[in-house]
């Protein structure tokens, strides 16, 4: 080189070609010049120019384009060969080769990177051809150049010539030219098929590659030049298009092949030209969309856009979901978007437009043999789905069948008898319950309230941001429950209350599945998934979750598992069974983002922790973390409302309600706000009061509890071991970082204050940190138990080739490294699996014992004329009082046959704990204290003119508030404007005497409003929306079954 100072480029060029190999016989076609380009990626330059150098037939001049902005200036050199055909003896004249290296920055394009390169490069008068390249698309062999200029000699009318495009390797086709489709190109080649020379008799074309294409500069004189708007996706297709509807012809030589690594369409070169990661490639969906885009709207007269943007529209629309259906959510958004795309590119479309009609000669009907026809194409994408099918299977043996079949039905037998365990257990517990709830009745506890909605009713206070149960109505941001309630109504065809039977008894199975898949993560030892899986099932029975009937924690044990079993799958972390490897699977973040949503809308506060745990996850794992960014959106969205009155209302308090669920703080018994530690916090959770605990005399009484305590405090011992295992050290912490997360989460929960409880005010619940906890500590014990499954190995015996188990080697505690070691790890895991069960044991009978049972169903509620009275309109209240006592009084708003659980609001009670009470609410509370107190006219009155029909008495048989409850009717019964038209055993209907039919109903304005918000429905819709997405993604595809095993 000619310059004193080498850049990168010039430094390669200059080592090839002093390194170059010197044949005795080369030729040299001074009518041709190279055109290279190369970016700041070059990794594949090198390889190029040494193929060029390689040639039979060298070009006469070379021509670097250099966009990477590291030449300033023009720089040349020349190396001479010797010409062969002549004979022995006489001297070889000797031809040179002009090498120059040019500056080509700011080139958008590759022929834009070819038309700045011709403005610096110096070419000869006898140049009459480009020979056009990337610098990632090298000459598969030595005659390609030879190739297509003897084709050019062959067809002296052709003005364009183009290579046959193979991979890197030079082994499998990527296209041989294309032909016109419907204002699309298509190839008619499987790209990745072998090249068997199937379509070597290939000659006229609609388009070709521009990557080792060899261009007459007459060509570019004659139809324009080459369009950079086009971008280096479908500029090649513009320029052929022109050229052929101009009347000239487009050539491809089969014999002549270029290697082209596509590093731009395969995603490891960005945009701008700097490599990418070949293991994380980017996708190039958009680029290509926006090609594909430009060129249909310039394929068609200008006034028929209007028509095609429509149709455009709609094909979108069903694209979009059947890329989403196929895995591949981000091409769908690319297709999605690109009807929109049209309309920043419109005056660049027409200009295109207007130069291919000014070049078009010859109507695109006549060219019949370029077209490809509709049957071509439909066998064409047959035969991309059989390569498809064939190329992503997972060829399996005989042998390796038979294992995999043996393990699954060993798997799932497992898995099916310790759903019937868990089950069995819930149901001997509760069979009076569970033969009510068959026939209709709700369920209801001291914390669960009972049900009489209707799908309609749920459904609209799912969704609507107003407290139905509260006064008269209040504005306050939905229940997230709801949302899982209404889901949980979907299976049960729209009956509510059924649906909270169906997540009570459906609970102790599904949370054993859950973990048992959560467990399939980390070991796949079957023992050890069941015993696992049975553990935290019991831990539902240690926690009281099921002898309270805490629907929302329930539904916590259940998808908390399942989300964090999807995301590890997500990104390809979990163990499999020879020949199945673990891969990431966007399918499995989208079931992952599902499962949080119930997650979420039942506890909240799991959000704090799980923000947290979610930055951990991605800076520890090994890939695919954008990924892990998509999962947490839709559990996001669904908790918008309460997030945006959260936000808000920050200030006043109501961030509180963020730590508050369904249920009723003041008949659960809550405790107030405490500052505890983590020990104090799990006693109190398992029914100690860390205060007596320790005391001797009542060790006896607390030995059951104490019993529970120690079983955490063994698992939490046998979690720490996980963190000395290097094999295992990055998924141990990730595990400890979400316990530790779990710990903080119940300390700041205990000392929130959620809702106004006996004690003044009731604290958040510790339960789902606590669960949190032991999510991870389960999962620990499942990483010491290691891989531990049997492999196959082919033996022959009797000349018989039969199956023969293999222990592998596995990591974690119970590893095997020899027959000796593999001894002493299955005796660790069977020790292992023995302790497990003592603790499932341990805590199931203790957890029963201590916490008793206090689930019931009713199917009693109103009298039946009242319920009439309800279900005339939306606006039709009745105000429910039961005494408590001599000085307490509850009194409920009710719509529905029962005190209805859509109607409980921890946002509307949180809003009276910071002293934000309805000033109905306060009125309906004063006139119940005066009734309680004495009989008072102007209370009925006050009760009258809120909206209310009347007024409902609960007559309490119980001896100690007998007398009080007799006392309550009494004082309704002699009040002014009262009159009893039902009475029963259970209560004392009154209606309002001085008050019409035509006046009685609460005011509806607020309520109207808030169910005809445009913020509601967007909100709903863009929900609805995402979860229909998210949904298609998460569906299998029964056809693609990758064959991951679970």
């Amino acid at each position: 080189m000619s310059s004193i100072m080498k850049t990168d480029v010039q430094h390669i060029v200059s080592d090839l070609i002093q390194g170059r190999s010197r044949r005795v016989r080369e030729n040299v076609d001074a009518q041709v010049a190279a055109v290279i380009a190369v970016e700041n990626d070059m990794r594949f330059f090198a390889t190029t120019v040494r193929s060029l150098l390689d040639q039979d037939v060298l070009p006469g001049i070379i021509v670097v384009a250099d966009c990477s902005g590291s030449t300033n200036h023009p720089v040349r050199s020349e190396f001479s060969v010797r010409v062969e055909g002549f004979p022995e003896g006489r001297r070889q004249p000797v031809a040179n080769v002009d090498v120059q290296v040019v500056r080509s920055t700011g080139a958008k394009s590759f022929a834009d990177a070819v038309n700045r390169a011709m403005q610096y490069a110096r070419l000869g008068q006898r140049t009459e051809s480009l020979w056009l390249l990337h610098d990632d698309s090298r000459p598969a062999d030595r005659r390609c150049l030879a190739s297509l200029v003897e084709a050019k000699r062959n067809t002296p009318t052709a003005s364009l010539l183009g290579a046959k495009q193979l991979d890197w390797s030079g082994e499998n086709l990527h296209n041989v030219g294309y032909y016109a489709g419907r204002h699309r190109l298509q190839s008619l080649v499987v790209d990745g098929e072998s090249d068997q020379e199937q379509y070597d008799a290939r000659n006229d074309v609609f388009a070709v590659s521009l990557a080792g294409a060899l261009m007459p500069l007459s060509t570019l004189e004659q139809f324009g030049g080459i369009d950079p708007w086009f971008g280096s996706f479908g500029e090649a297709g513009d320029f052929s298009r022109r050229i052929c509807l101009g009347g000239g012809r487009v050539v491809v030589v089969p014999h002549a092949k270029i290697a082209h690594r596509r590093a731009r369409v395969e995603g490891i070169r960005s945009k701008l030209g700097q490599p990418e990661d070949e293991e994380a490639p980017q996708d190039s969906s958009m680029e290509r969309v926006k090609a594909e885009v430009r060129y249909a709207y310039t394929d068609v007269h200008r006034f028929l856009w209007p028509v095609m943007w429509l149709l455009h529209l709609l094909v979108s629309i069903v694209s979009t979901f059947r890329e989403m259906f196929a895995k591949r959510p981000y091409t769908a958004w690319c297709v999605f978007c690109s009807p929109w795309y049209l309309f920043s590119v419109l005056v660049h479309c027409s200009r295109a437009r207007r130069a291919v009609s000014q070049q078009s000669g010859v109507s695109l009907s006549d060219l019949s043999v370029l077209r490809a026809d509709r049957r071509q194409i439909r066998q064409w994408r047959r035969r991309c789905g059989d390569f498809d099918s064939q190329h992503n299977a997972v060829l399996l043996s005989p042998l390796d069948k038979m294992h995999l079949h043996r393990r699954v039905v060993k798997r799932y037998t497992g898995a099916l008898l310790m759903s019937v365990v868990a089950f069995g257990g819930l149901v001997a517990f509760q069979w009076d319950v569970f033969r009510a709830a068959l026939s209709g009745a709700s369920l209801y506890s001291t914390s669960l309230v009972s049900s009489a909605a209707t799908f309609g009713q749920l459904f609209t206070a799912a969704t609507t941001p107003w407290a139905y149960g509260v006064g008269v109505g209040a504005s306050s941001p939905p229940s997230p429950w709801l949302l899982v309630w209404l889901a949980a109504s979907v299976l049960t065809l729209g009956h509510p209350a059924a649906a909270l039977s169906l997540i009570y008894f459906a609970a102790p199975p599904l949370c054993a599945l859950a973990f048992w898949a959560f467990a399939g993560i980390f070991t796949r030892s079957d023992y050890v998934r069941i015993a696992a899986g049975l553990l935290w099932s019991a831990a539902g029975w240690a926690l009281g979750l099921y002898q309270d009937a805490d629907l929302p924690m329930l539904v916590v044990m259940i998808f908390l598992p399942a989300a964090f079993a999807f995301v590890f799958r997500a990104v390809g972390m979990y163990r499999t069974e020879y020949p199945v490897h673990a891969r990431p699977s966007i399918q499995m973040a989208a079931c992952s983002a599902l499962c949080f949503i119930p997650v979420m809308c039942a506890e909240p506060q799991l959000m704090f922790p799980l923000i947290v745990v979610f930055l951990i996850f991605m800076l520890t794992v090994r890939s695919h973390r954008p990924m892990l960014l998509l999962i947490p959106l839709p559990a996001a969205l669904s908790l918008a409302p309460t997030l945006v009155y959260a936000v808000h209302y920050a200030k006043l308090g109501l961030w509180r309600q963020l730590f508050a669920d369904v249920t009723v703080a003041e008949l659960s018994g809550a405790r107030p706000p405490r500052p505890l530690n983590f020990v104090q916090v799990v006693l109190e959770s398992f029914g100690l009061d860390a205060k007596t605990v320790f005391s001797t005399n009542l060790w006896s009484v607390h030995l059951p509890a104490l019993s529970m305590f120690a079983v955490l405090v063994v698992l939490a011992c046998l979690a720490l071991v996980c963190l000395v295992f290097p094999s295992a050290l990055r998924v141990s912490r990730m595990m400890w970082i979400t316990a530790i997360c779990g710990i903080l989460l119940t300390l700041v929960s205990v000392r929130v204050a959620v809702a106004p409880g006996d004690a003044g005010s009731a604290a958040g619940s510790s339960l789902p940190g606590l669960i949190l906890v032991l999510l991870s500590l389960i999962a620990c014990i499942c990483i010491m138990a290691g891989n531990a499954v049997m492999g196959t190995m082919p033996h022959r015996w009797d000349g018989v080739a039969v199956v023969r188990a293999q222990e592998p080697r596995s990591e974690g505690f119970f590893s095997e490294e020899s027959d000796g070691h593999a001894v002493v790890a299955k005796v660790g895991r069977s020790v292992l699996v023995a302790l497990l069960l003592v603790m499932t044991g341990t805590w199931s009978l203790c957890g029963a014992r201590i916490r008793g049972n206090d689930v019931r169903v009713t199917s009693e509620g109103l009298p039946l004329v009242v319920v009439d009275y309800l279900q005339q309109g939306d606006n039709h209240r009745v105000l429910a009082l039961k005494a408590e006592s001599g000085n307490k009084v509850d009194y409920t708003v009710m719509r529905t046959r029962r005190g209805d659980l859509m109607d409980v609001s921890p946002g509307q009670a949180n809003q009276k704990l910071v002293g934000l009470s309805d000033d109905a609410d306060a009125k309906l509370a004063q006139s119940a204290a005066h009734l309680l107190a004495r009989f008072d006219g102007d209370a009925v009155a006050t009760v009258a003119r809120l909206g209310f029909g009347g007024i409902y008495v609960a007559n309490d048989t119980h001896p100690n508030v007998r007398a009080v409850s007799q006392a309550l009717i009494s004082n309704v019964n002699a009040s002014d404007g009262t009159q009893v038209l039902a009475q029963s055993e259970r209560g004392v209907y009154y209606q309002f005497s001085d008050v019409g039919l035509a006046q009685r109903g609460v005011a509806s304005q607020g309520r109207v409003r808030a169910e005809s918000s445009p913020w509601r429905y967007a909100w709903c819709y863009s929900f609805a929306t995402v979860l229909f997405l998210y949904c298609l993604v998460a569906l299998p595809r029964v056809l693609h079954r990758n064959r991951e095993e679970a």
